[in-house]
């Protein structure tokens, strides 16, 4: 939610900068225009004069020679000299190098005139756009560029927002499921303790009856904590790892073997029940590889900002598929449990998730933020 804040006022901020800067640009260029406007009404006013006052014709030369304030132009006479220079920068006509190539520039682009004489050698004209006129150019550009970002930022916040409703649904939705499975299942246990009590069944049908309640409770709560984090949990990574491999050694097949290192007590930021469940997809999608007979090594270290778990196994390399981290992976339940893992991770406790080939193996890494008991929110 707090992105799609962030896009709206963003997109806010992009329509309020268009519209400035479209009409701070729009009454700059009218107000030049006006100018050249009153000057050519000026300028005509007084060829109408000249046409029954000859002298007046020596004062409409020198006004439109004065009225050229936009147009950068030089003259320079037929060896090279500089004649006259409006509305270049002294910087230009001070150094060689940059006035060759103004001048260059100019000719390249066409706009040159030559004036000719009847008694004395020709003046050339050298002439650029005004700054006017390249401001028009450049304005349409400007404005397109600030219109397609509208829409793009525009586009990414509905998206985000749509994302935004999808996930508060869903985990609703979770969440009441959770809710209402706790109903039958106590239940269940109030069943399976007279079963017990009975004696009616075998020790061995009893305890499956019971482990497999217990795993149906597990799963219930980890349904009840698929929510977004609001406060800060200190979490022993070391610690939900071991349960989760004694939970996992029961179910896997023995040909596959685990080794397990550690740099020390590393603290984490988060949720033990939904971690639990991130390491657990992340060592079954390496079970899966290694179609349950190899090596699993599991190292928990850390860096300055995050705790990380990281899972090698020896089977063949594998290439990195768009956010799925396998390869050709048929089973439609590990591409769920991968995305899951990628929710948990990334979503919910702000970390990431990382998959690298090397000659030990595939490599997978959990990075979760560091405990820190300056923080109070993740």
């Amino acid at each position: 939610m707090r992105g799609t804040v962030t896009g709206l006022l963003l997109a806010s901020f992009f329509v309020v900068l268009l519209l400035s800067v479209t009409i701070f640009i729009n009454l700059k260029l009218g107000n030049q225009l006006k100018k050249i406007e009153d000057q050519q009404v000026y300028h005509w006013t007084l060829a109408l004069a000249g046409l029954e006052h000859p002298a007046r014709i020596e004062e409409l030369q020198f006004s439109v020679i004065r009225s050229n304030t936009y147009i950068p132009a030089i003259v320079q006479d037929a060896s090279g000299n500089i004649v006259s220079a409006r509305n270049i920068d002294d910087k230009i006509l001070l150094d060689s190098a940059m006035l060759s190539g103004w001048l260059g520039k100019q000719v390249r682009a066409g706009r040159v005139l030559e004036l000719n004489f009847p008694d004395q050698a020709p003046l050339f004209i050298y002439y650029d756009n005004s700054r006017l006129v390249k401001t028009l150019n450049l304005l349409p550009w400007v404005q397109a560029g600030l219109i397609i970002a509208l829409v793009l930022l525009v586009f990414l916040t509905v998206k985000a927002y749509r994302q935004y409703q999808e996930q508060t649904i869903l985990s609703a939705l979770v969440l009441e499921l959770s809710n209402q499975l706790r109903v039958p299942l106590s239940s269940l246990w109030a069943w399976f303790e007279l079963l017990r009590e009975s004696q009616s069944l075998p020790p061995r049908v009893i305890h499956e009856l019971e482990h497999d309640l217990n795993r149906t409770e597990e799963v219930l709560r980890r349904f009840s904590h698929f929510k977004e984090l609001k406060f800060v949990q200190q979490i022993r990574v070391s610690e939900v790892l071991r349960k989760v491999l004694k939970y996992l050694r029961s179910r896997l097949s023995a040909r596959l073997k685990f080794k397990v290192r550690s740099q020390g007590k590393i603290l984490v930021v988060g949720d033990p029940v939904l971690i639990a469940w991130a390491i657990e997809n992340a060592i079954l999608q390496a079970a899966h590889r290694l179609n349950e007979d190899g090596n699993i090594q599991i190292h928990i270290k850390r860096d300055k900002k995050w705790g990380i778990i990281e899972i090698t196994d020896d089977g063949p390399p594998v290439v990195r598929t768009g956010l799925l981290l396998g390869k050709r992976i048929n089973c439609s339940r590990v591409k769920d449990l991968l995305r899951l893992m990628k929710w948990i991770v990334s979503r919910i406790h702000k970390g990431k998730v990382e998959f690298s080939t090397s000659p030990e193996g595939n490599i997978l890494r959990i990075y979760l933020p560091i405990f820190s008991y300056d923080k109070a929110k993740i």
